[in-house]
């Protein structure tokens, strides 16, 4: 395989990008963003089918590519290949350009009507031969005609990244985002959850749903293909409480990074998560304990004082981006 050199490689950090859209995205958003808590991460610039788009990239399932990229090292990704839950993104090795993406979101957000997009990407190695001229490519069906003529090799891998679809020319911005600087170089902020995860306080984000009423519900793309990681080994559990709780509850994952980051210890963790509803059995008790972690959910469970699941059949795309150092 070629040699990754991922820190000017993950997705298309550096390198042309043509069509560049107006700063006033980000001014029209400007007001909410102090509104609201928000997490900022920095944007990559991409092309899907020859138009212009924006990623963010949180997660690698390689530990050669997190480092490079200083995102959270997760290995578990990898199942999702067999899963078929991953779409293909191409890197050009010997050019400096923008990855390739198949599938995006169309359009972007809830309403998304392209089953085939995955914010979960299967890395693809783009080789242009020696002594070729080395025009941009911007879409797979280019990609595809330069490899029938012979003029680059292109090599699959059993990598996968985590890089929701965030920004589109012809879409606009992810719904729920509360400020967006759509420029190589730029920032989006989102929403910033609360959650517990081994007792610990931890923020994430959500960008994608396997479930269209959950897209709308937190301003995210609408990817059914997520559905494919039930049952592939690359998901976890993430509680969501219904009825009565302790006012300071916020949702429960099973696990969180530790740290943050490619030197992620933590072999539970995944951005990948199936939700799974909780509830308290007697909703007049006086007074809820505050649950933190899930071994607390599932001993008031085995008191019969908590029920939880059946699995709502529902898979987010949320990764923490925030949890304690350990």
């Amino acid at each position: 395989m070629a040699e990754l050199d991922v820190g000017r490689y993950m997705c298309g950090r550096r390198g042309p990008f043509v069509g560049l859209v107006s700063v006033a995205v980000f001014i029209l958003f400007s007001a909410t963003v102090n509104a609201a808590p928000s997490l900022t991460v920095p944007l990559a610039p991409g092309f899907s089918n020859g138009e212009g788009i924006f990623v963010i990239t949180t997660e690698a399932s390689d530990a050669a590519v997190a480092a490079q990229s200083g995102v959270t090292l997760v290995p578990r990704l990898a199942s999702l290949i067999a899963a078929n839950a991953t779409s293909n993104v191409y890197k050009v090795t010997n050019a400096n350009q923008p990855n390739i993406f198949t599938a995006i979101p169309s359009p972007l957000g809830p309403d998304n009507s392209n089953a085939d997009y995955s914010p979960f990407w299967r890395l693809n190695l783009v080789t242009w031969q020696t002594g070729r001229t080395r025009p941009t490519l911007r879409s797979e069906a280019e990609v595809i005609a330069a490899q029938a003529a012979g003029e680059v090799t292109v090599e699959s891998t059993n990598i996968v990244i985590n890089c929701p679809v965030v920004f589109t020319q012809s879409g606009g911005a992810l719904p729920g985002a509360l400020g967006i600087d759509p420029h190589p170089g730029g920032t989006i902020s989102l929403p910033r959850i609360k959650g517990f995860a081994s007792g610990d306080r931890v923020f994430a984000i959500i960008t994608d749903a396997s479930d269209k009423d959950t897209a709308a519900s937190e301003g995210a793309n609408f990817a059914p293909k997520m559905l494919k990681a039930m049952g592939s080994g690359a998901e976890e559990d993430l509680y969501v409480f219904s009825g009565k709780t302790n006012p300071a509850q916020d949702r429960v994952f099973e696990a969180h990074p530790t740290p943050v980051g490619p030197t992620n210890t933590e072999e539970d963790y995944t951005p990948a998560w199936n939700i799974v509803p909780v509830a308290f059995t007697n909703q007049s008790r006086h007074g809820f304990p505050l649950i933190r972690d899930e071994e607390d959910i599932y001993d008031l469970v085995e008191k019969g004082e908590m029920t939880a699941g059946p699995d709502a059949g529902i898979i987010v795309n949320c990764p923490i981006l925030r949890s304690p150092p350990k």
